[in-house]
């Protein structure tokens, strides 16, 4: 028993050291938390210790879920639905825009590529997912589809470092290249009022006295949100289907994001973006190195 809460309390407390590593030393910042949790992991899972702990499965299955249906209300809470509407119409255009690219990329790749890949539906479920949402969309959709950690792992280190490559060239020929195609940039004071919101990388406030209680009620809402989801997987399905309820849990977490009292808690994203790196480390520690 007490190897299995050492386990626990190794997957929860290190995410914490990697979030403040990142944000002290500037090597660790452009690593990032994501990527350094991932490196642990492997560690974690291959080096043969977590295998001599009993119920050490049933603490990864355990966290891998509870943490990744958390995370995603808490990251939709502080999402400001009215304000899009604020927004220029092109920049909904621009939006529809984007969505159509990746949808037409991914599909692409996946009759492409779809006789040399193992699983290119699953890979192709997550490109949609990263491309149009990030990290917490790749994972909501990694528990959706049951993903198996070392595809997972695998499709979201080549994303970073196909990124990393492609922000590059943004940075340097791209940015005189699209300056000669794409007309100069004009302001928008809606656009710029919209963003006016604090820093979603700053993890700092979350520790301090006055934000503990109501980053604890957030924390509430979302685990009544992750059951009443769970309810209506039963109800529909007679059983637990991960697509209902991450669909669910969505649905519930973007309706509670236009109640004042629940969208005006501060550092809501902040901390389902640490759950999210609990969520990488324990998928990252279930991890076959071998396979990889």
């Amino acid at each position: 028993m007490i190897y299995t809460i050492s386990l626990t309390l190794v997957y929860v407390l290190i995410p914490v050291l990697l979030i403040y590593l990142s944000e002290r030393f500037i090597i660790f910042n452009r690593i990032g938390a994501v990527l350094l949790a991932y490196a642990l992991g492997l560690i974690i899972g291959n080096v043969g210790v977590v295998e001599n702990i009993n119920g050490y499965s049933v603490v990864q299955e355990s966290l891998n879920s509870i943490t990744i249906l958390l995370a995603i209300p808490l990251l939709l809470f502080s999402l400001d639905i009215k304000g899009w509407f604020k927004v220029s119409g092109k920049a909904v255009v621009a939006l529809f825009v984007l969505l159509f690219s990746v949808i037409v990329s991914v599909v692409a790749g996946y009759f492409l590529f779809k006789n040399n890949l193992e699983e290119p539906w699953q890979i192709s479920g997550m490109l949609m997912g990263v491309y149009s949402g990030g990290t917490p969309n790749l994972a909501a959709v990694q528990a959706m589809l049951n993903v198996s950690p070392e595809l997972f792992i695998t499709v979201n280190t080549l994303d970073i470092i196909v990124s990393s490559v492609y922000l590059l060239f943004l940075m340097t020929i791209g940015k005189f290249l699209f300056r000669k195609i794409l007309p100069k940039y004009q302001g928008n004071d809606n656009f710029e009022q919209l963003n006016n919101y604090e820093d979603e990388t700053n993890f700092t406030g979350i520790a301090k006295k006055k934000n503990i209680l109501p980053i604890l009620k957030a924390i509430s809402f979302s685990i009544i949100i992750v059951v009443i989801s769970l309810g209506l997987s039963f109800i529909i399905t007679n059983g637990i289907s991960m697509l209902v309820i991450i669909l669910s849990i969505t649905t519930f977490a973007i309706i509670a994001s236009l109640i004042k009292q629940v969208n005006q808690i501060k550092y809501t994203f902040q901390t389902g973006m640490y759950l999210i790196i609990v969520f990488c480390m324990v998928v990252a520690s279930m991890a076959n190195l071998s396979e990889l």
